[in-house]
């Protein structure tokens, strides 16, 4: 039996004597020169960790996260979804206002949740359900209000137009990688040819290209490019280039589950996100999780970290008298917000939902 491992794998010179610097019209950020440094630092990381806001999220028999992310941040609410789960908690205080567990083979539940979108005018979810090739939206009561036969869609969002921008789904080989669609789902325009190759897609391994609207542009990275986009008004433009270099993994590689232990030789199931004009990225390599914070104006590198396990990749903030790392789960066009598990402290009880933290994002840099 193969086992098809869904990937999503977000997108989001350095002054060593490694650096790249070239006459490139857009920034370059030099993995494979800088390769060899280990843990560096020149971020101020007691400073950042004063001005960390938390919120506790309400716990109960019916609201245990286990592995969760967060979907949308309004002024009023924090969507979060965990386990194919839909849960809507009050922005103040953390309260659960709401949970939404329709997965189920009826024509008004859904079977996957692939990807959500939330529309905070209308107050409704958008859920991308792959199994069943339809988009299946909701209210934020949980309350069925219609199913779409859309099966293209790999992840999506909405824009800054309030269309919807789309990374299709590569198991349908469409002939592009982005599709904007108005309110209707009527085609807009489509953006950057697909290459993929016959018979790779079927190795064990699919990878959906995640896509990320902050403020008024969208980022987009193709998972087997080196360039990250800024669309703004359907036109993409290049910000950044990310050089592996020999570090590079072939797609025939990455794709294949029976490869998988070569993957270990490359920078492989990069996770990314754009914070102002820097760009926080976390990879593996050599059988360790690296995570990065470069200044994507000047190319330098301004912080990693290299970590065995999940547990010490990130950044470090110093909460009552305890380092904990953490990494961005959600960026917004004002704050960076991650997750704090209870058992990080130990004067509270673990059996507690985590917290969100979060950070203004000038806080930073």
């Amino acid at each position: 039996m193969k086992f098809i491992f869904i990937c999503l794998l977000i997108y989001f010179s350095f002054f060593f004597s490694s650096c790249k610097n070239n006459n490139s019209e857009f920034p370059i950020i030099d993995l494979e020169g800088s390769i060899a440094v280990r843990n560096f630092n020149k971020m101020d990381w007691d400073k950042i960790s004063k001005n960390v806001e938390s919120i506790q999220l309400e716990t109960s028999d019916s609201c245990l996260l286990v592995s969760p992310r967060i979907i949308d941040v309004t002024k009023s609410i924090i969507v979060v979804e965990d386990r194919s789960i839909i849960y809507i908690f009050n922005a103040k205080n953390g309260r659960l206002e709401q949970k939404i567990d329709r997965k189920g083979g009826g024509p008004e539940e859904y079977s996957s949740i692939m990807d959500v979108v939330v529309d905070s005018n209308e107050s409704s979810l958008y859920i991308n359900d792959s199994d069943k090739g339809k988009i299946i939206i909701y209210s934020f009561k949980g309350e069925f209000i219609k199913s779409l036969d859309i099966n293209f869609v790999g992840s999506f969002n909405h824009t800054a137009n309030n269309d919807f921008v789309v990374s299709f789904n590569p198991v349908r080989n469409n002939k592009n990688l982005v599709g904007f669609y108005d309110k209707t789902w009527r085609n807009i325009i489509n953006l950057f040819d697909s290459k993929n190759e016959k018979g790779v897609l079927n190795k064990g391994f699919v990878f959906f290209n995640p896509i990320k609207t902050i403020g008024d542009k969208t980022y987009f990275k193709d998972e087997f490019s080196d360039t990250l986009y800024a669309i703004k008004n359907h036109i993409a433009t290049p910000i950044l280039t990310i050089s592996k270099g020999k570090y590079k993994i072939a797609k025939t590689i990455a794709a294949d589950f029976s490869k998988r232990q070569e993957r270990k030789k490359y920078i492989f199931g990069e996770y990314g996100q754009i914070v102002n004009n820097y760009y926080f990225l976390a990879y593996y390599f050599q059988n360790e999780i690296i995570s990065d914070i470069w200044d994507i104006k000047t190319s330098k590198l301004l912080y990693r970290n290299i970590a065995k396990n999940k547990f010490e990749y990130g950044f470090p903030l110093n909460l009552k008298s305890k380092e904990i790392y953490v990494w961005p789960n959600y960026v917004d066009e004002e704050f960076i917000y991650f997750f704090l598990k209870n058992n990080n402290f130990e004067e509270r009880n673990e059996d507690l939902n985590p917290i969100i933290a979060k950070i203004r994002k000038d806080v930073f840099f």
